[in-house]
C-alpha cells in the first residue's frame, strides 16, 4: 500500500492542497454547542389532550422550546452545526482569534452610531483582504466567503455583521483587487479520469491484497461506473456518520440482469431539491464484465477481503478506512490526486469529481443517449423523468460500455493550445 494512502491532517494539506504563502494552522475559537432538548420535556409538551398540553407549557415554560428551536436551526444545515464547518466560517474564526483578538460573534445593534458600523465594515474588509493576499484565494472567492460569514452570523446572532450595514466599500475593494491581478482568474481546470487511466493507476498503486486497498479499489471503480458525486461516495469532512443517509454494506445487492452479473446500490437522493427527502430511494445499477473496470468484481472482492458479519452490515460503511470510519470527500480527493500523480499527471487538475466527469465522458464516447446519461448520473433535469422511463436492462447494458470505453477527450489533449 502506498504511503500517500495514510496521509492525514496537516501532512495531507502540506503535500496535496497547500499553496505558497498559505498559513497551515486551522485553530478555531471555541463555539458553544446547543444541546438537543431534553426528551422528558418534549414528552411532557406532547402530552395527550389540550388541557394537559397547556398545563405542561405553563409548568415547564418556554426554555425547552427555545432550546429546541435553536437546535433545529443548526440541524437545517449540511453539517448539522449551523454551517460552523464551512471553510469561510472556519477562517473567519481564525482571523478574529489571531488578527482581531476578539470573538467571531461581533454583534452590533442596528441603531448603533454610523461610525461604529463603518469600523466594523473595515474589519470585514480586512478579512477579505487577508483571504486574498495571505490565503491566496481569488477575489471572487473572498466575496463568496464574506457572504457565507454574513449568513452564518445572522443565523447565530440574529443580525448581520456591522449592524446590517450595506457594505458599499467591500465590492469596490474586491473589484480593485481583480484589476490589480490583471483581471478575473480562470476557473481551475478539473479533468476527468479515463477508464484505462484509472485501471492502470489502481494496478500500479493499489494492487495489493490489503483490506484498505480493497476498499479503495471498490470505491473508485464504483464511483466511476456509477457516476457518483463526492458526497454520495464519502461523508463530509466534519460530519459524523449517519447510516440512514450514507452507503452501508446493507445497501448492496448482487444478481443477474440480461445474462450479466450486476450489483445494485440503494442510496438517498443527493441532487438539488431532493436532499431533504427521507430514506434511501435511489437505485444505482452497476454492470460487470467491463474490459477496463469491473465494479461488480470489485465489490465482490471487497465483501470477501474485508468481511463483516451480516448482522453488522447496516452499521458498517460500504467503503471504510482501517479504523472503520467512512471515507471522507477530502480523502477521496487525496487518493485520486495520488493516483494521477503516480501516472505522471498534474495532481491538482484532478479531484473527487473527476470520477463522475470521467464516467459521464466515457458514456458519451460510448454512444449512450444523453437522456440515459442524465438518468444514470442522477442530474437535476426533470426532462428524462417526464418523457422517458429508463429500463434496468438498458442501464446495465450501458454500464458495461462505460467500464469498457477508452477515449481521448479534446480538453486533455489540447488544453494548452490557443486557436
Amino acid at each position: 500500500m502506498k504511503e500517500w494512502l495514510a496521509w492525514e491532517g496537516e501532512e495531507f494539506r502540506e503535500r496535496c492542497v497547500s499553496r505558497p504563502g498559505e498559513p497551515r494552522g486551522r485553530a478555531q475559537a471555541p463555539v458553544a454547542r446547543i444541546e438537543a432538548p431534553a426528551e422528558e420535556l418534549m414528552v411532557a409538551l406532547r402530552a395527550p389532550g389540550r388541557a394537559a398540553q397547556l398545563a405542561a407549557l405553563e409548568r415547564e415554560g418556554r426554555g425547552g422550546l427555545r432550546q429546541a428551536a435553536l437546535g433545529y436551526v443548526e440541524l437545517a444545515y449540511h453539517d448539522k452545526k449551523g454551517a460552523d464547518s464551512a471553510p469561510a466560517v472556519r477562517w473567519w474564526k481564525e482571523f478574529c482569534a489571531r488578527g482581531v483578538k476578539g470573538s467571531p460573534g461581533r454583534v452590533l445593534d442596528v441603531s448603533a452610531p454610523l461610525q461604529a458600523k463603518l469600523d466594523e465594515e473595515l474589519v470585514i474588509m480586512d478579512y477579505a483582504c487577508w483571504l486574498v493576499q495571505v490565503r491566496g484565494v481569488a477575489p471572487a472567492t473572498a466575496r463568496s466567503y464574506v457572504s457565507t460569514v454574513q449568513a452564518w452570523h445572522e443565523r447565530r446572532h440574529g443580525v448581520r455583521l456591522a449592524g446590517n450595514l450595506v457594505l458599499a466599500r467591500l465590492p469596490a475593494m474586491l473589484k480593485g483587487m481583480e484589476k490589480a491581478q490583471g483581471g478575473k482568474r480562470p476557473r481551475r481546470l478539473r479533468r476527468g479520469m479515463r477508464p484505462r487511466q484509472l485501471a492502470q493507476g489502481l494496478q500500479l498503486c493499489l494492487g495489493g491484497g490489503s483490506k484498505a486497498e480493497a476498499n479503495w479499489r471498490a470505491a473508485l471503480v464504483v464511483a466511476f461506473c456509477g457516476l457518483l458525486r463526492g458526497k454520495e461516495l464519502g461523508k463530509g469532512d466534519a460530519s459524523k456518520s449517519d447510516f440512514s443517509k450514507e452507503l452501508t454494506r446493507a445497501d448492496v445487492s448482487f444478481g443477474q440482469r440480461g445474462g450479466k452479473r450486476c450489483a445494485c446500490l440503494t442510496m438517498r437522493p443527493c441532487e438539488k431539491g431532493k436532499m431533504g427527502m427521507q430514506g434511501k430511494t435511489v437505485k444505482v445499477w452497476l454492470a460487470g464484465g467491463g474490459s477496463h473496470l469491473d465494479p461488480v468484481a470489485a465489490l465482490e472482492e471487497l465483501f470477501r477481503v474485508d468481511a463483516v458479519p451480516r448482522e453488522e452490515w447496516a452499521s458498517t460503511p460500504l467503503f471504510r478506512e482501517a479504523d472503520g470510519n467512512a471515507f471522507t470527500t477530502r480523502r477521496v480527493r487525496a487518493v485520486v490526486r495520488g493516483l494521477m500523480e503516480c501516472g505522471g499527471e498534474p495532481p491538482l487538475e484532478f479531484g473527487a469529481h473527476s470520477l463522475r466527469i470521467g464516467g459521464a465522458t466515457a458514456a458519451l464516447a460510448a454512444g449512450v443517449p444523453p437522456h440515459y446519461i442524465k438518468a444514470m448520473g442522477r442530474w437535476c433535469s426533470e426532462i428524462y423523468e417526464i418523457y422517458c422511463r429508463v429500463s434496468d436492462a438498458a442501464v446495465v447494458r450501458f454500464g458495461t460500455a462505460i467500464a469498457s470505453m477508452d477515449y481521448e477527450d479534446f480538453e486533455n489533449e489540447f488544453q494548452d493550445r490557443e486557436w
